[in-house]
């Protein structure tokens, strides 16, 4: 299981479920602050397969800055440096797993940085096919140059079905069965991804 950059409510959760039943979870995240108490969290649960990295998942490796938006959870990712952000190492997701163990889950929830982290896993999502959990932020997407239309090609072009768990409005299941019903998407729903 891979977590990059998720917040730490749904890390908690997902992780340490998939590590109370034996997964090796391997937890991304830009926030420094946050670190400790991850790892503090998976200390106390006696979860020694959780690895937490200080990263952020990009589609190149190298350095990323971000902005901090008020209290609220989530950054602004800015890949031209500017007076008040923060620096931190960036990593892909086929960087990390080039000759390493291969996740077979994917949780992903980037605050709108979808399309750099599938472009940075093109390689691991076409050779090893992880199921992907990703939540999807409409809103925030076009600001770094990207669209519904060009993360549902990316996830097609991997040979990936998409279902859509709009777990937030209380509706049931929606198959995503064509790229007109993906681009119309709003709020921020979570797609289970599988390859076919």
């Amino acid at each position: 299981l891979l977590e990059p950059q998720v917040h730490l409510l749904d890390r908690l959760c997902l992780s340490c479920l998939a590590a109370a039943a034996g997964a090796e979870v391997f937890s991304i995240e830009m926030q420094r602050s946050l670190l400790p108490l991850i790892e503090e969290n998976a200390r106390f649960n006696g979860m020694d397969q959780v690895h937490v990295i200080s990263a952020a998942v990009s589609d190149e490796v190298g350095f990323l800055s971000y902005h901090r938006r008020g209290q609220c959870p989530g950054k602004r990712v800015q890949e031209s440096c500017a007076e008040g952000h923060t620096y931190i190492n960036a990593v892909t997701l086929d960087s990390l797993f080039l000759d390493e163990k291969r996740p077979d889950v994917l949780k992903i929830d980037v605050e709108g940085f979808e399309s750099k982290v599938l472009a940075g896993a093109k390689q691991l999502l076409s050779e090893v096919g992880p199921m992907l959990f990703l939540e999807i932020h409409p809103a925030k997407i076009e600001g770094y140059g990207f669209s519904l239309a060009s993360i549902h090609g990316m996830l097609k072009d991997a040979g990936y079905t998409i279902q859509l768990l709009k777990h937030r409005i209380q509706e049931k299941q929606l198959f995503i069965q064509d790229r007109a019903a993906f681009c119309a998407l709003t709020g921020n729903p979570m797609a289970v991804c599988t390859r076919e």
